[in-house]
């Protein structure tokens, strides 16, 4: 496959309990690889194996970022080994696994590939799973991570004004909730689909750097959860742990709040989806619903395709072709992208 960046994509679900609908398990998180399109089963407690970057990029692999709940955060990133003539454009991968497992040191590899294959500086962020804390802590660790990029673009050679993210399964709904929620304050006005009116969670956290903002440029969202409003959702463990052990359907706002379409706006980046048909672990249903949502709040850019014959996890041709087809569409959107007005600090 020689430059082609593949999708790497194992998932299975673990079996059922008590009659309870099996909850996404993302064995091993799904990452753009330069190796091929399908990338050997992990165990889910399985630490990643040591890595050696290689020639021609520097890897800071443990860089501490702030503070989640009562530890230290840290975040991967991969830079030039020698300094670039202008900053480089981000490319932030955000990890699956149901929201609560996998590692960001699984994509070591491939963030390194960002900076060797494609011209970007590579991040792999950390984030807390729910066996730590439950929703908003994820997002608000994501958002900690796009902050401190910002703040620190002189020492990563980066440029803040041209940051993507890309996301798979439950990093996908991390992708898309930070994509619509640039920079959105506490306590705002929110309408929900169910016709509620409520105030917005601190989505963005205290963890550090508030100053400056955590918009993203685009966004690609490999088929991420997005409607928690089924009763199919409600039978999720994995949401449900999300939720803070209360099932979707008990808690609608709550739920209504922690899908990304629920924030869609005029002003939201763009966005690229797929979703396989296939997929049985998170229903196509998913993503048909968010870009519909997304459509119809005026997103001005919405690349949306159902994939045939894919599952969660896409192998073949069709990993292929969807990974260069994202890569197109990062460069169009972020890497040659035109600032006319710098993106550092929140307005």
């Amino acid at each position: 496959m020689g430059m082609l960046m593949l999708l790497a994509a194992v998932v299975n679900v673990t079996g059922c309990s008590s009659g309870e609908k099996a909850q996404p398990n993302v064995q091993s998180a799904p990452v753009p690889s330069e190796e091929g399109d399908v990338s050997g089963e992990a165990p889910a407690s399985a630490q990643p194996a040591s890595f050696v970057a290689p020639k021609g990029v520097k890897l800071f692999e443990d860089v501490e970022i702030g503070t989640a709940g009562n530890r230290k955060l840290h975040t991967s990133i991969a830079i030039p080994d020698t300094p670039p003539e202008s900053p480089l454009p981000v490319m932030v991968y955000i990890h699956g696994g149901g929201w609560n497992h996998g590692n960001r040191k699984d994509a070591l590899r491939s963030i390194s590939g960002y900076v060797t294959k494609r011209g970007y500086v590579g991040v792999s962020v950390e984030y807390r799973l729910t066996p730590e804390a439950p929703f908003p802590a994820q997002i608000q660790d994501v958002k900690l991570a796009i902050r401190f990029l910002r703040a620190h673009a002189e020492q990563y050679h980066l440029d803040p004004s041209r940051i993507g993210v890309w996301g798979v399964s439950a990093g996908g709904h991390l992708a898309s909730l930070l994509g619509t929620t640039g920079d959105l304050p506490p306590n705002q006005e929110v309408t929900l689909d169910n016709g509620h009116q409520v105030k917005s969670l601190d989505l963005g956290g205290t963890g550090g750097w508030q100053p400056y903002s955590d918009q993203v440029q685009a966004v690609a969202d490999w088929y991420g959860p997005a409607d928690f409003t089924t009763p199919e959702a409600d039978k999720y463990k994995s949401l449900t742990a999300l939720l803070g052990k209360k099932s979707a359907l008990s808690v609608p706002d709550l739920a209504r709040l922690a899908m990304p379409g629920t924030y869609a706006s005029a002003s939201t980046p763009p966005f690229w989806i797929r979703h396989g048909d296939a997929d049985t672990t998170i229903p196509h249903a998913n993503s048909e619903k968010f870009a519909k949502q997304l459509k119809e709040a005026g997103v001005p850019v919405v690349d949306f395709k159902i994939v045939p014959g894919q599952g969660h996890g896409f192998k073949g041709d069709a990993a292929a072709l969807s990974t260069e087809e994202a890569w197109a569409f990062m460069d169009r959107y972020v890497k040659n992208r035109v600032v006319t007005e710098p993106i550092l600090y929140k307005k």
